[in-house]
C-alpha cells in the first residue's frame, strides 16, 4: 500500500512539475528559456531507485506529464519513457551524486525529449526537414537551463515528500 501511495505522490509530484513548467513558460515568458522540470524530477527520482521501478516509474511520470500537456499523449509517453530507461542505464554507469555528471544527463534528457516531441510534430503535420531544424536550435537554452536546474535544485527533488517507499533497496 505505501508503494501505492509513493506512485500517486510521484504522480502529483510530476503534474506539479508539468505546470509550473507551463507556467514558467507562458505566464513568466521565458519561453525557450524554462527548464524541463518534469524531466528534470524524473531523473532525480530515478537516481534513488531499484532498477527493477524503473519502468514503473516512467510510465507513471509520462502518464502525469501527458494529463497536463498539449503535446500528443503518445509521443509523450514514448519520449518519456526513453528518457527514462536512458536515465536508468547511465545511473548504472555513472554516480549521479556528481553534479557535471547530473547536469550533462539533465541537459541531454532535455534536448533529446525536445527532439522527439518535434519529430512527432513534424510526422503529424508533414513539415519539411528545414523548418524542423530550424526549430531545433531553441531547444539549446531549454537543455541549458535544465541542467543549471539540475545543479541548483537537486538536493530538493531529492526529498520530495512521499517518494521514499519507493526509493533504492539496499541488500
Amino acid at each position: 500500500m505505501k508503494r501505492v501511495l509513493a506512485y500517486l505522490a510521484l504522480a502529483i509530484w510530476t503534474a506539479v512539475a508539468t505546470l509550473l513548467h507551463g507556467a514558467l513558460v507562458d505566464v513568466l515568458g521565458l519561453g525557450m528559456w524554462a527548464p524541463d522540470v518534469p524531466l528534470f524530477l524524473l531523473v532525480a527520482a530515478l537516481a534513488q531507485l531499484h532498477r527493477s521501478d524503473a519502468v514503473r516509474v516512467s510510465l507513471v511520470a509520462a502518464l502525469a506529464r501527458a494529463t497536463f500537456t498539449v503535446a500528443p499523449p503518445f509521443g509523450v509517453l514514448a519520449g518519456t519513457l526513453a528518457v527514462g530507461l536512458v536515465a536508468d542505464t547511465v545511473r548504472r554507469v555513472a554516480e549521479l551524486s556528481r553534479p557535471l555528471t547530473r547536469a550533462a544527463l539533465v541537459g541531454a534528457a532535455a534536448l533529446a525529449f525536445g527532439l522527439w516531441l518535434l519529430l512527432v510534430d513534424a510526422a503529424r503535420a508533414d513539415t519539411a526537414a528545414p523548418a524542423l531544424l530550424a526549430r531545433a536550435g531553441g531547444l539549446v537554452p531549454t537543455a541549458l537551463t535544465s541542467g543549471l536546474l539540475a545543479l541548483a535544485a537537486w538536493p530538493l527533488a531529492r526529498r520530495l515528500p512521499g517518494l521514499r517507499p519507493i526509493a533504492r533497496r539496499i541488500f
